[in-house]
């Protein structure tokens, strides 16, 4: 990024937004090489260095590294505003032709399909980590029970009770984005079953319009008639 550019911030567009966000599951599943992904996205200005760097290291150093970059890529690329056509520019040259042609045939009624597949999944994962997250809170409480009554070796006891912590507050965190994900997801399908709902007032009303003009058409069809019987 040349020190003359301004990055673009701010949610993109929503109808944009919907596309990427229907399709979640499957770019985390098909976007093989994230780290190759992101430095095109700062390439052209979507990105800015620390986001960048981010994508890498967590793909350096996470356990399921590559899902995991992708994640954070695609939450990066949600909110750096009207950026999807440099995003689907990036995925074409990185040679992603099915995951371009997939989001650019997706249509609302595909959207709100996966949108709600999504939300299914988002909220079994929202269970699994409430279940990992009790599970880890009561070892943890009873490994600091072991210390009181020094039971065992204190110093190994005190060392899985760090780590037991660290993954905890790990698991919170994941927590809080999952149920964040959760209400986008829920917004994204309240948007388009609205957006249905105008579509098909729309269709009603021109349905409507079309058949008033063409009574009155008829009517007008029919007094001329009358008017040329009577001359």
């Amino acid at each position: 990024m040349s020190s003359h550019q301004v990055k673009r911030k701010g949610k993109m567009p929503e109808i944009d937004y919907v596309k990427i966000r229907a399709n979640y599951c499957y770019l985390v599943d098909h976007i093989k090489e994230p780290v190759k992904l992101a430095n095109k996205l700062f390439e052209k200005n979507v990105f800015d260095v620390d986001e960048k760097d981010r994508v890498r290291k967590v793909y350096m150093n996470v356990e399921q590294g590559r899902s995991e970059a992708v994640d954070k890529l695609l939450m990066y690329v949600l909110n750096c505003g009207d950026t999807y056509g440099d995003f689907i520019q990036c995925l074409q040259e990185l040679g992603y032709r099915e995951i371009v042609k997939k989001l650019e045939n997706t249509t609302n009624g595909k959207n709100k399909t996966n949108l709600m597949t999504e939300q299914d999944k988002t909220r079994h994962q929202l269970e699994e980590l409430h279940k990992d997250h009790d599970l880890t809170k009561q070892e943890l409480e009873n490994l600091k029970k072991q210390v009181e009554r020094q039971d065992g070796d204190s110093k190994q006891l005190l060392k899985k009770i760090e780590k037991l912590e660290t993954y905890k507050k790990q698991t919170e965190e994941k927590e809080v984005l999952t149920k964040k994900r959760i209400d986008e997801l829920e917004t994204c399908i309240k948007t388009l079953t609205l957006n249905d709902k105008d579509t098909r007032q729309q269709q009603q009303q021109q349905l409507f319009d079309a058949c008033q003009h063409g009574t009155l058409s008829g009517n007008t069809s029919h007094t001329s008639d009358k008017k040329g019987k009577l001359f």
